[in-house]
């Protein structure tokens, strides 16, 4: 029913349509198919994935941030908003040593013309890299493209009807259940486009996503609404500008209220300086004396018989079975 299969072979310049538009080649998958109908008659799709390309005009304004085509026939650089290097030089083979390098027809920089940038005579500062062109390392593309000829989820694999059960199918890879459906909900006439449109075009996406890095954390996205890509380009310069507002009057009085705290330990320290739980009721409120020292004190009625006792009385602080107590001590 479906045969899927996937090379590194750019298409044949023989009958394949765009061949002149194809760019570094990805990969190149070959499709045959045939109805369940029996009557619809089979057909034929190659499909070859290349590096491509876009740029994009960003805006943020209030948190939102908006992504809009670049679209260089409005303005004087006559850029095309997508683009890919059909040079030679960038033809592509498997397991190849070479890296990708992609020049566009133009190179503006902050509205400046630039000149010899596909000789890297114009580098970044920092990554020592030209801002006009575009690279792929060697082992990113082998990488791809291994993982496009997985025998479990690249893009290959078959599709074949099970002789003893009408509806029963056996399938050798997910993408030829994915294409068995749609062969299955699509227009006889159009299962090519539908192919290039639901299929690969989502691929495509779904890679240009990826490649691009992680998503904003301070943005937010409202799935079902064009709110734009909330994702910073893979190559590129990204500026973050941030206003802040101070509401002086909340932060004056925290600021206030420590100042005083600060100002009335400081007097402390001025006006008493032994300790100052020496002075302080506290200790006694808290650990109290040791029943050694109270069997010894007797019976006390009044306020008056606690002041004279504790005139009288020595004592320093101790960790007792009791726990921490006031004991008798030697005086002072």
């Amino acid at each position: 029913m479906i045969t899927a299969t996937t090379s590194f072979l750019y298409p044949d310049s023989a009958w394949f349509p765009m061949v002149n538009e194809v760019g570094p080649l990805i990969a190149n998958t070959y499709i045959l198919g045939k109805f369940s109908d029996g009557q619809s008659p089979p057909f034929a799709a190659e499909c070859a994935l290349f590096w491509n390309v876009y740029t994009v005009t960003s805006n943020i304004s209030n948190g939102n941030w908006s992504e809009t085509q670049y679209s260089g026939s409005e303005s004087l650089w006559n850029i095309p908003w997508n683009w890919t290097d059909i040079s030679t030089t960038n033809r592509t083979s498997y397991m190849q040593t070479n890296d990708i390098v992609m020049t566009p027809p133009f190179c503006f920089v902050n509205g400046s013309h630039i000149d010899g940038y596909w000789a890297f005579t114009i580098l970044d500062s920092r990554d020592k890299i030209s801002e006009c062109t575009f690279s792929v390392a060697a082992l990113a593309q082998l990488g791809l493209q291994n993982y496009l000829m997985n025998p479990a989820d690249g893009i290959l694999g078959q599709m074949l009807r099970n002789l003893t059960c009408g509806t029963c199918y056996y399938s050798t890879t997910n993408f030829a259940i994915y294409l068995t459906q749609l062969m299955e909900e699509s227009d006889r006439e159009n299962i090519t486009n539908d192919i290039d449109l639901y299929m690969f075009h989502n691929l495509a996406v779904t890679a240009t996503n990826t490649l691009r890095q992680i998503p904003r954390s301070g943005l937010s996205y409202v799935p079902g609404e064009d709110s734009g890509i909330y994702t910073m380009p893979a190559q590129g310069v990204m500026m973050d500008v941030a206003r802040f507002r101070v509401r002086w009057g909340i932060i004056t009085y925290p600021a206030l209220l420590i100042a005083g705290c600060a100002l009335f330990a400081f007097t402390v320290d001025l006006r008493y300086h032994e300790h100052i739980w020496k002075r302080s009721n506290l200790p006694l409120l808290f650990y109290g004396l040791s029943d050694q020292e109270r069997v010894a004190a007797g019976e006390i009625l009044d306020y008056t018989d606690v002041k004279e006792k504790a005139e009288n009385m020595y004592v320093k602080f101790e960790n007792t079975p009791e726990g921490y107590r006031f004991v008798s001590g030697p005086q002072a």
